[in-house]
Parts: C-alpha cells; sequence; structure tokens
C-alpha cells in the first residue's frame, strides 16, 4: 500500500487520511516516510500535504521527523535504537527539506528558515533548497528577499523555463517590472521586445501580475493597460473557438447543421426545429431541452449541445464519436450572443 508508484501514492495517503487513527496512523505513516527519505523523493511533502487539516496528524508528523532529523545527525539512522543499516548523507537533507516545509505551512517561518539554511549549507546546488527558502520568505512577508532567492535558483539552471517564469513572477510582485521583464527575455523571441513578444503569445499570467505591480506602484493607467490586453485575448479567444465550432459543423455536415448550430446560437433556444434529407442524414435542433444532434450514414454522429447561462450567454458542446470510440472532442465553450 505504501509504495512509491504513482497511482498507489493516492491510496496511500488516502488511507492515512481516512483509515487509520493513533498509533496504527503512526505506523503507517513512520514506514512511508522512512522509504521516501531513504530514496531521496522531493515530493514527499506534497503527498503528504493534506493530512495537514487535521492537528492531531500534524503533531503526529513533527514529532516523527524531528525524531528522524535528530538520530539522523547522532548516528545517521532514523533511530537511535534501529539495528539496520546507516543510511546516506542525503537522508538527512531530505529530512531537513521536508521540516523546512512543515514549519512554513504551519507559520513558523523562523524555524523553516533554519533547517533550509542548514541544507543549503550542505548542499548548496540543489535548486529545490532555493525555491523552497523563496517561497518562505514570501510567506514571511519579505517579497523582495523571496524574488532574490528565486534569482539565486534561476542561476542554477537558465535553461529552466519553469523557474525563470516563477522568478520573473516573484520579481514583479516585488515590484521589479523591468527585471521581470529582462528574466522573460531569455526565452522570447530574439530581436523582438519581450513585452510585445509576451502580448503575441498571449501570455496572460505575465500581463496579470504586470497590472497587479503597476496597481500597487499607483502607475493606474499602465496598470488599466495590461487589463485591456487581457480583455483583447479573451475576445480573441471567444471568436476563435465560435469560428472552431462552425468550421467542425460545416465540414462533417454542411449546410443544415451549421444552420442549426447558428439558430442555437442566436436564439438561445425559442424554437424547435427539425430537417431530414434523402441521404438518411437526420438534422434535429431542440435548443429548449439543451439538446441537438446529427446523426451521419456509418454510424457516425455529432452531438451539439445548447445550454443557456444567462440571457447574454451560452455554452456550445461539440463531440464527435465512431462507432466503438470517440473521434476528436471539443470541450465547452462560452460566447456572447
Amino acid at each position: 500500500m505504501l509504495c512509491l508508484y504513482r497511482g498507489e501514492v493516492v491510496t496511500a495517503i488516502c488511507s492515512l487520511n481516512v483509515l487509520f487513527l493513533g498509533e496504527k496512523f503512526r505506523e503507517c505513516l513512520d514506514r512511508y516516510l522512512r522509504m521516501n527519505f531513504s530514496k531521496g523523493c522531493p515530493p514527499t511533502f506534497t503527498t503528504v500535504k493534506s493530512l495537514y487539516n487535521d492537528k492531531v496528524k500534524v503533531s503526529i508528523i513533527e514529532d516523527l521527523v524531528v525524531g528522524y532529523e535528530t538520530s539522523l545527525n547522532s548516528c545517521r539512522t532514523f533511530n537511535q535504537n534501529d539495528d539496520g543499516k546507516e543510511e546516506p548523507p542525503t537522508t538527512l537533507l531530505w529530512v531537513q527539506y521536508f521540516l523546512a516545509q512543515h514549519y512554513n505551512i504551519i507559520g513558523q517561518q523562523t524555524l523553516a528558515l533554519e533547517y533550509i539554511n542548514t541544507a543549503i549549507e550542505s548542499t548548496p546546488t540543489l535548486i529545490e533548497l532555493f525555491l523552497i527558502k523563496a517561497k518562505i520568505y514570501k510567506h514571511a512577508g519579505n517579497i523582495k528577499e523571496a524574488a532574490q532567492w528565486m534569482d539565486e535558483a534561476q542561476a542554477l539552471d537558465t535553461a529552466d523555463r519553469f523557474i525563470n517564469s516563477k522568478c520573473a513572477k516573484y520579481m514583479l510582485k516585488a515590484g521589479l517590472v523591468k527585471e521581470a521583464e529582462e528574466m522573460c527575455s531569455k526565452f522570447t523571441r530574439e530581436g523582438a521586445s519581450a513585452v510585445e513578444n509576451l502580448n503575441e503569445m498571449q501570455c496572460m499570467w505575465y500581463q496579470t501580475e504586470c497590472a497587479l505591480a503597476y496597481k500597487s506602484m499607483k502607475k493606474y493607467g499602465d496598470a488599466l493597460k495590461k487589463c485591456h490586453e487581457i480583455e483583447r485575448h479573451f475576445v480573441e479567444i471567444s471568436f476563435t473557438f465560435t469560428n472552431t465550432v462552425h468550421a467542425v459543423a460545416s465540414l462533417l455536415v454542411p449546410g443544415p447543421t451549421t444552420l442549426c448550430l447558428q439558430n442555437s446560437l442566436n436564439s438561445l433556444g425559442h424554437s424547435t426545429r427539425c430537417r431530414k434529407r434523402s441521404t438518411g442524414m437526420l438534422v434535429h435542433a431542440d435548443v429548449m431541452t439543451s439538446h441537438s444532434c446529427c446523426r451521419l450514414d456509418g454510424g457516425t454522429f455529432m452531438l451539439l449541445t445548447a445550454r443557456s447561462i444567462s440571457s447574454q450567454t451560452c455554452s456550445i458542446r461539440v463531440e464527435v464519436w465512431g462507432l466503438t470510440r470517440p473521434l476528436s472532442k471539443l470541450n465547452s465553450l462560452s460566447c456572447s450572443r
């Protein structure tokens, strides 16, 4: 049950969270944590994070892991009474990494910094340690210090786009707009302005953070400009998906289907229409019951569902099915009437 396979991790944590209490919980958690620390599994804390809703279980976690750290420092085993083999030095590193996250989530940032600094002193080239240190400073309210440590993490691996984006986001939260733009320029088109290229790519997380940064700096004009850019992206996306739906409908079933879909969009279901063609294809639109379908020869059919969300919007879902399995799907979308 306490294996590291992706599907079984969920089962293990669900069991720890629901089925086990008291000493049974402690015993199972002890085995689970020891195995993960020995293997050097960085997301160990993430897998047990759901247990932090229960104060009793949080207390047990802290007692176990602090005990590991003390014992590993003194005799390189999880428990001084263990007769097993000694653990490698990396086990202590991952225990300290876990404790830093543990104390951070329960609001004890001073203790969290002590553990993460100790871990960095022993292994100053591990990026994950700098990411957690930046997060601790952010939760402590020192966003500028957090941005500096995130920049340290980014410097360790300049080819990592995720850390680059994370660093830019921290810089924007710290009000360092120019520095964030320079950070993003490492992954934008060469020879073009980073801001213009991000706008072309509809990178809305960057523009959202920019707007918030300008607002905090009381540069309301620049903040509104970013908001208008974000709004323009949503309008373009809405038209793109609407055109895609129409294109799919017209390619699969020319004529009546497109008409029925257009009627569904325009009328929001105030009428019912049925059409039949000599080819054996049936086109039926009953928008008031939120259902319309097109049936083709050979068993292939298309399901179009129109549902009124408000007086101004509607939702369209298109699914194309074959005889035995779906051929393609387009997710639900909302568009203005």
